[in-house]
């Protein structure tokens, strides 16, 4: 393991067990530095990953205040597996599984045009953090791929381990569209929005290494929990 990962999964396990809890603020730059006999520069580095994970924050001025961890950080230039994110919300994050069953994507619901008349498996899940119901997602698996049903215990950790590594499938890039929207009666139903009034939703056609469609996702997310990453490269006016 890396200095600055040792330094970062240090912090973040004193940040969870509340020694350093939220609102305040942690030690200095220099003071971190010393007490791990490593670079600033190692520290800042491990400090950037704790602000991606969305458990401190930089004041200016004043230094890196801790952060209530209630946001779900979603990378939209990678698929996020859901055991990273169990791993990165340690014990707060769980499925409900709703719904497993045989379908067809109807007309009118997001990914018809790609998988129109092609069975899927649908699987319909909430997923809550600290016992509070913030996503619902809605998942069709192309069943000539993942076949008509998958084991009930993978539903509520990760199906993409179970695809890679029991069915041999090579996960290999998504087509996502993010926006924010009002929820119908379905989605209020399964979430805890009290007087939200709207949510976020991504959409996501899931393909293979092959440029085969293997999964079309939807997700409805609390606004107050999601947290989007992304890398932009700079593209000069011509």
């Amino acid at each position: 393991m890396k200095k600055y990962e040792s330094i970062y999964q240090d912090l973040r396990d004193k940040i969870e067990t509340g020694q350093y809890p939220v609102g305040a603020f942690l030690p200095t730059e220099n003071e971190i530095a010393e007490l791990y006999n490593a670079s600033r520069g190692t520290v800042r580095v491990a400090e950037q990953l704790l602000e991606s994970d969305g458990l401190i924050k930089k004041v200016h001025g004043h230094g890196s205040r801790v952060l209530e961890a209630r946001k779900l950080q979603i990378d939209s230039a990678h698929l996020t597996s859901f055991s990273s994110l169990l791993e990165r919300h340690q014990g707060k994050l769980e499925t409900t599984v709703l719904t497993q069953k045989t379908a067809l994507i109807q007309e009118g619901e997001f990914g018809f045009s790609a998988a129109a008349d092609r069975p899927c498996v649908l699987i319909e899940r909430i997923r809550s953090l600290s016992g509070e119901r913030v996503i619902f997602d809605r998942d069709y698996f192309l069943v000539e791929k993942v076949g008509a049903r998958l084991p009930e215990q993978v539903l509520e950790t990760s199906v993409y381990e179970y695809l890679e590594g029991e069915l041999g499938l090579r996960i290999g890039y998504a087509h996502k569209d993010i926006t924010v929207e009002r929820p119908d009666d379905e989605v209020r139903l399964n979430l805890d929005l009290s007087d939200d009034s709207h949510v976020v939703v991504t959409n996501s056609l899931v393909y293979l290494e092959n440029a085969a469609l293997l999964q079309v996702h939807t997700a409805f997310q609390r606004v107050d929990t999601f947290h989007l990453i992304d890398n932009a490269r700079y593209r000069p006016m011509r």
